[in-house]
């Protein structure tokens, strides 16, 4: 039997490991220079962008669009339920430190309380990247504001180091695992399409 590979998918792949990588092997640096970059920015934006990234806040959204979009909303929590039990079998297997046990508090931008366990991956940036990509890979949104949420998921997930709680290893792996489970909820998962079509 001819195995089929589909360079294209394999080439993602592999650019996604090695960004991965790259992220990884420069995390230190990294984190130091976003968080004091976006140091700029007042406190209180960055309080509330990254609540963007909180699953009851999301889940508020959504009661509001299953009236008018019961099939998308379905979707989007079948791909929200997938990348939470990634995240909780992460969290609980690499039991990463977060910066502040790290890091002396004083060399960095720490917005909040100094929260030191649980790190990797961020649940946060995993949430966030579920919901829009969901909502980008169903075709529910124009084109045009395609690279609104895309520049709105970039900063929810940022602002994950710049209030100084997360790597950036962290927050990259978890739009990865976001964007994975709302691909897999969307075009891979037949219990999505049939209560999408036989119940709503």
């Amino acid at each position: 039997m001819r195995l089929i590979v589909d360079t294209r998918k394999l080439f993602i792949f592999f650019f996604a490991v090695a960004i991965a990588l790259l992220v990884y092997l420069n995390n230190n640096f990294l984190f130091y220079y976003i968080n004091h970059l976006s140091s700029f920015l007042p406190d209180t934006f960055w309080i509330l962008i990254t609540e963007f990234g909180n699953a009851y806040i999301l889940l508020g959204i959504l009661s509001f669009l299953f009236i008018k979009h019961p099939i998308l909303v379905t979707r989007i929590i079948v791909a929200l339920l997938i990348s939470t039990i990634i995240v909780r079998f992460g969290k609980e297997i690499f039991s990463a430190i977060r910066p502040p046990g790290i890091l002396p508090l004083n060399t960095f931008n720490l917005i909040g309380s100094a929260i030191t366990e649980n790190s990797f991956p961020s649940g946060h940036a995993t949430t966030i990247s579920a919901f829009i990509c969901s909502l980008t890979l169903s075709n529910y949104i124009q084109r045009e504001f395609n690279f609104f949420l895309s520049l709105f998921l970039i900063i929810t997930c940022v602002s994950r180091v710049s209030i100084g709680v997360h790597w950036p290893i962290d927050i990259l792996i978890g739009f990865y695992i976001g964007f994975l489970s709302s691909y897999v909820s969307i075009i891979h998962i037949p219990i999505s399409h049939y209560l999408s079509k036989n119940i709503l």
